[in-house]
Formats: C-alpha cells, structure tokens, sequence
C-alpha cells in the first residue's frame, strides 16, 4: 500500500492563509496526500470563511489560540509576550529575548500536556515563509525549538515560499534571505512574472527555483472568488458613484508608510466628498488597523456618504457592487483589476522613497479622478484588454488564462514528485 504523503504549511496570519488557498486547495485533492495547516497566532480565533471553508474543511487546521484558548494563566502569560515584543530598548534586548525564549518554552509544555496536539508532525514536506523559517531558528514561537528540530531532518522538503508577491519593481524576491536559510531549504517558489530569475535575489541557487505565478492573483482564483459572492447580498447606493477605500497601515519597514502619509491620503478622499455631493466612499479598514481611528477621522467632518465596513468579511464581498477603488497600494490590486473595477492608486507615499508599484502602469493617478468619474456616469469605460494581458504577465507566468489553473497543478505535482523520488535539490 502507497504510503501517504503529508504537507504542512505554518502561516502566521489569515492573509496568509488566503494566500496559499490555491495550493491547499490543489494538494488536498491529490491522492494520498494529507495536508495540515498551523497558524501562528494566539488573537485569531478562526481563518474559516463562506468562500475557503469548503477547501480547508479537507485540512487538518491547528490554531494556537484553540490550544490554549481556555486557561487564562496562559492568556495573561500572552499578553506579557506582547509587551515584551513590543520594547526595542537596546540595552534591554538581550533580556527580553531570553524571557520570551523561557515564556515560549512554559507555552509549548501546556500545549503538549494539556490538549489532543492534533496535527501530525510526521510530515514530508514543510512549505512556509522565510520570516517563520528564521522564527523557527531563533525560538521566536512556542514550540519552535520542537518545530525546529522536527523539520531539520534531511528526509523533509523544505520549501520557501513568500508570503505575498513583491509589490514593488525596486525588491527582489527572497532579498532578505540568509545564506544560512538559503542552505537549510530545498526548494523556493517564485511569484516572479516570468520563468527567468531577474526578479529573484542571486544568493537563490537557480535550480532550487520553482515558478508558479501568484496562484491567489491568477484570473481563475479572483473569478471563483467572485463568482461565490456575487449573489451574497450586501446593499450600496444605485443613486451614488460607490467608492471602495482600501487604506494603508503604518509600517517601519521600507518603503515606510508613516501617520502623516495616512493623513494626506485620508484628506484626498475628504476633499473628493466635498467636491463630489454624488459619491458614497466605503471605507475597508486594513486588518492591522483599528476602525475607530477612521470613524474619529471621517466623523469630524459630519458626512453621511462615509460608511464603516465590518474588518471580518472578505474585500471581495463589498467589491462586487463597487464601481472605483481608491488605495495608497494593496496587493488587493490585482483582483480589483481581474473583476474590472478601475483602482485610483495613491502612491506619492512610495514614490517619494524611490519606489514604483509593479501594477502601476494598470491604475489611475488621483489627478485622474474627476475624468474616470465622468467616464463612468456616462458608461465610457471599456474592457481593456491589454491590461489583462499584463495581468496575465505579471501573475500567470505568461500563461495563457484559461489554462493557468492546469499550469499550476503540473507544478505543484513536482513537490509530490520530489519527496516520492527522494531528490531534493
């Protein structure tokens, strides 16, 4: 009897998890493949939602907030996590590192004595990011010296996969990467737009390099997430231009995006309701951000035609009866543009660092608002077809649409094929 292969994937948010769906959803109807799913996160209480429940109810889906949701000793002993995480003082590094390292270890001990630890860790392949891989190494989670240990063995594939594509033309895929995690894995998968390696950082070894496009970005996986909500009912203005505001978080990383970018970028929707008595703007908060700094913000100028989204609900529910998307940039983007919204790109915020969108060329400048707007009360906008060439380019590996879904099944069926040939690169 044919022993069953079993894949693992450690993410460390629910974007993740929708990021990987693709290929979850591919390896879970495979035969004899088992597939598990650990998410890294102690605040989120289920990744489930209408549209992917039907793919990871054929997962083995492990949370650390279910393993230790009721026992409030270690609830409390999370929230000193926290804080710990949250101190940068210098001189205090080194003895904060060493507390977390002993609160991980007293997290782990309860997870493994006191629950049915469910997930299998008898696995042939590991697929994760290479910040978790790094974490791993580092004992940055409960558990992972565990972890760590398990998937050292030379029998695991290991393979290196980003969490999202690289939004920006001037980043090279996997740059981050250390020559240390470079050696330790077996495989990366690239979301670069071609099957060259001109968007992947040199220090990759060329024939551990396995293109797939970005699946999740794939016009096959927008439309089916698209088709699953278009009869969901959710009721917008048909008196109104609906705008869809997805806005940016604060981030130290570069390209930084600081509280004074959020602030212009906020004062250009207020002025765009002052000039404009018929648009509604629908405001999509980012899951990072709390919505009580937009509704102090939009509240201020007493305007009706704002609307508050709730954060849990999937973008793609409101998208359907949107007709523009305004977003200082989201890896969003490409969906928008997939279902023909036309999307306002508020990039001075990036720009102004050095740093261009890869989808940019595809978008309208704010300069270009007033003009898309009239085009669209007069139902000028046409289909352009080129853009979903370009689409189709960046995100499908050249492939031709309707055939990207096949493309990426071959690929996914070489990880399979790898671990049962035993030839890891």
């Amino acid at each position: 009897m044919k022993k069953n292969i079993t894949f693992l994937l450690i993410v460390k948010s629910k974007v993740e998890v929708d990021n990987y769906l693709p290929m979850i959803s591919i390896l879970s109807e495979m035969d004899n493949t088992n597939v598990s799913l650990l998410l890294l996160d102690f605040q989120t209480k289920k990744i489930q939602s209408s549209f992917n429940n039907s793919i990871l109810s054929k997962v083995d889906v492990i949370t650390l907030y279910s393993l230790t949701k009721k026992n409030i000793y270690i609830a409390l002993t999370y929230y000193v996590y926290n804080i710990l995480m949250l101190i940068n003082i210098n001189f205090l590094s080194r003895a904060t590192n060493f507390i977390q390292k002993k609160i991980n270890r007293v997290l782990w001990l309860f997870i493994k004595n006191n629950n049915k630890y469910s997930l299998s860790l008898d696995i042939d392949c590991l697929i994760t990011t290479p910040n978790i891989y790094s974490a791993l190494q580092l004992d940055k989670y409960p558990g992972s010296q565990f972890l760590f240990n398990k998937i050292s063995s030379k029998k695991i594939l290991k393979v290196c996969m980003a969490e999202t594509f690289d939004q920006f033309n001037e980043m090279k895929e996997f740059e981050d990467v250390s020559n240390r995690l470079e050696k330790f894995c077996d495989m990366f998968i690239s979301t670069s737009a071609f099957n060259n390696n001109l968007n992947v950082s040199k220090k990759i070894t060329v024939k551990k390099i396995l293109h797939i496009g970005s699946p999740r970005y794939s016009k096959f996986w927008c439309d089916k997430i698209n088709n699953h909500y278009a009869n969901k009912n959710f009721a917008m203005s048909r008196k109104n231009i609906n705008i869809l505001y997805l806005p940016n978080k604060l981030c130290n990383a570069l390209p930084k995006s600081t509280l004074f970018d959020l602030d212009k970028q906020h004062l250009v929707i207020l002025k765009l309701l002052e000039l404009k008595k018929n648009i509604r703007v629908y405001v999509k908060t980012h899951p990072k951000v709390s919505i009580l700094y937009y509704q102090k913000l939009f509240k201020k100028q007493n305007n009706n035609n704002v609307v508050f989204l709730p954060g849990g609900e999937d973008t793609s529910f409101y998208l359907q009866k949107s007709d523009i998307v305004i977003t200082p940039g989201t890896s969003y983007i490409p969906h928008c543009l997939w279902a023909e919204k036309p999307v306002v790109l508020l990039d001075e915020w990036c720009t102004k660092q050095g740093y261009t969108f890869i989808y940019e060329n595809l978008c309208y400048d704010i300069h270009e608002v007033d003009n898309l707007i009239d085009k669209f009360m007069n139902k000028e906008l046409l289909q352009d077809k080129e853009k979903f060439r370009e689409l189709s380019s960046s995100f499908e590996c050249g492939v031709q649409s309707d055939l990207y879904n096949h493309f990426l099944q071959n690929k996914i069926r070489l990880l399979k094929d790898a671990i049962e040939t035993k030839i890891f690169y």
